[in-house]
């Protein structure tokens, strides 16, 4: 079911990603995973990233990998070191993207994580998990709720069994909170 893959999604910050001529037509790790990792990536957002929509820098272009680590606990550290070790040797694993991918969006550092996303999609158009990051990132990132609905129904459409209601409380709340970041002057 590629059909539903959406290039112009992807197109915003990478114009080289190409859709795969046979690409899987499941999750990453079937859908056994999916839910709990979304549930997981949106419960990351609401407890952390959320809070902090109103700080001057967080709407900033992306971030060095030196950048995100700083302030980071150092086990947090030692295991982006090892995810960055395994990816350089083998880049096509998406597991071990997705789980780096996954500690960025923790730490706070939406815009690496969706570099991790696009690549995983890039592999698996399907890949509930990362259309959930890509959302975070265009709500977050992009201040753009329109972009970021459409990937989390993306999202949600690849994980049919998943929970959803947090994902559809953000699509709700986005444009109101986008606002109020907007609002909020730099500094404050």
């Amino acid at each position: 079911m590629t059909d539903n893959y959406d290039d112009e999604l992807l197109k915003d910050t990478d114009d080289d990603i190409v859709k795969p001529n046979n690409a899987p037509s499941r999750s990453l790790s079937g859908w056994g995973i999916a839910p709990v990792v979304i549930v997981a990536i949106i419960g990351i957002i609401v407890g952390g990233v959320v809070a902090s929509i109103t700080k001057p820098d967080f709407h900033r272009t992306p971030s060095t990998p030196e950048e995100t680590r700083v302030g980071v606990d150092p086990e947090t550290i030692a295991r982006l070191v090892e995810l960055d070790e395994i990816l350089e040797a083998n880049p096509d694993d998406v597991e071990t993207r997705l789980e780096r991918a996954t500690i960025h969006v923790e730490i706070g550092d939406i815009a690496l994580a969706e570099l991790d996303a696009r690549e995983i999609l890039r592999q698996n158009p399907e890949s509930s998990e990362a259309w959930a990051i890509v959302g975070m990132y265009y709500w977050l990132q992009e201040l753009d709720c329109d972009k970021a609905e459409e990937a989390w129904n993306k999202s949600m459409e690849y994980s049919p069994d998943a929970d959803h209601t947090q994902m559809l409380k953000f699509i709700e709340q986005c444009p109101a909170m986008i606002a109020q970041a907007s609002a909020t002057p730099t500094g404050q």
